[in-house]
């Protein structure tokens, strides 16, 4: 439902389409490299990680050391196993929420981020990805981006270096920021899109989604007006 709510996949087709025959990294790893036409890289995610080590209390609460060691464990095990590195979640504010329940990854701590992170400096190999943006803008997601490659030594990328209509100038921000960072010898880039970007809507399916099941599930147009987000929370 994540997936859907972030990237707009219709549950339909997630259901129809893949097949979750997989548990751990490794065997998603495993999956993915089965009767592919296309080259495909994978990241560890957070919130994935989060969830599976914390289960329904990672939307709920601060990890303890021991839960923070566990997740650490998974990245390396999913690094050795051919993962390209680690997805950081949600720097914009704390506690994103799908319809009242928060994103794993936005109930975390920096110091739990970046915990999690050192196991790429451990280890001496992989990337960073640091999602975030709108509406918090990109300050948040590119300063995170620059601290964890500050303390592993790794590369990192943050979303998104845009140029949009109602700010003309902001791409001289993102690449004066960027500057500053080469500088300091820190490697963290933005990321940017090679083509438009915008969702798909109809007043039948809604946002990305196939016949009805758009209005009741997260990728929704809806999301985030507050009368819509309090009735599906009930």
């Amino acid at each position: 439902k994540m997936f859907n709510y972030m990237e707009g996949v219709p549950m339909d087709s997630q259901r129809a389409g893949v097949d979750f025959a997989w548990e751990t990294i490794p065997e998603y790893l495993d999956a993915i490299e089965r009767r592919r036409g296309i080259n495909v890289g994978a990241l560890v995610g957070h919130s994935g990680i989060r969830r599976y080590v914390l289960g329904e209390a990672s939307q709920e609460r601060e990890a303890t050391p021991e839960e923070i060691e566990a997740m650490k464990q998974l990245v390396r095990e999913g690094i050795r196993a051919g993962a390209l590195g680690f997805s950081v979640g949600n720097f914009v504010g704390q506690g994103e929420e799908i319809f009242g329940v928060k994103v794993p990854s936005s109930v975390a701590t920096d110091k739990e981020r970046y915990e999690i992170g050192s196991v790429l400096g451990e280890l001496g190999t992989g990337v960073f990805q640091v999602s975030g943006g709108a509406p918090g803008g990109y300050r948040g997601p590119a300063m995170a981006a620059r601290e964890l490659s500050r303390l592993t030594g790794r590369p990192a990328m943050y979303n998104l270096l845009t140029q949009e209509i109602n700010k003309p100038e902001e791409w001289k921000e993102h690449l004066e920021l960027l500057e500053g960072f080469f500088r300091e010898g820190i490697r963290a880039y933005g990321s940017c899109l090679s083509a438009t970007a915008g969702p798909i809507f109809d007043l039948r399916s809604g946002l990305d989604g196939a016949e009805d099941e758009d209005m009741i599930d997260p990728g929704t147009v809806f999301t985030g007006m507050p009368t819509w987000d309090t009735v599906m929370a009930q």
